[in-house]
């Protein structure tokens, strides 16, 4: 029994640093986007402040949750789980980068490349590297083609423009 709240312990705690670490890269892209979006005005500008702060939101709920409540744990949950700290911080960089290169290359083709790497990074690790590249190209595609057709037809608002668009 005691072997079994130990455990219940080390489980919660790793549940509260994944928590804490996703809610502050979330946090850390939201600000990114809301220092590069102080270019846009007018009704352009809604739409990425509504973005804005359902990121901030989510990231200040995972912070809070990480600290405060922590996270109720069912044996099992977690066995054999550790935290993955080189891809938090893959993601957390990418994520940064992300936001820096879209005003300097472009939306279509930072959100392109960025969407890939990111499938990429997080496909599971069993998969085949084959497998990996087409379910991001797939993923990549759909969701940058929805992205454009939303934005061009459906709200009829320019994405930000760089040297490859």
């Amino acid at each position: 029994m005691e072997m079994l709240l130990e455990w219940k312990k080390e489980s919660e705690m790793v549940a509260h640093k994944k928590d804490i670490l996703a809610g502050i890269a979330v946090l850390s892209v939201s600000f990114m986007f809301h220092f590069q979006s102080n270019d846009i005005e007018g009704l352009a500008l809604l739409f990425p402040r509504i973005i804005i702060i359902f990121l901030a939101s989510g990231g200040l709920y995972l912070v809070a949750k990480g600290i405060i409540h922590g996270r109720v744990m069912v044996p099992g949950d977690l066995e054999g789980e550790s935290l993955d700290y080189k891809r938090v911080v893959t993601i957390s960089i990418g994520s940064i980068v992300y936001v820096l290169a879209i005003s300097l290359v472009g939306f279509y083709s930072t959100t392109t490349l960025f969407l890939f790497a990111m499938a990429f990074v997080l496909a599971d690790e069993s998969s085949s590297s084959s497998k990996k590249v087409l379910t991001g190209i797939l993923f990549t595609m759909v969701l940058c083609i929805s992205v454009y057709l939303v934005f061009s037809f459906l709200l009829n608002v320019p994405t930000p423009q760089g040297v490859l668009m």
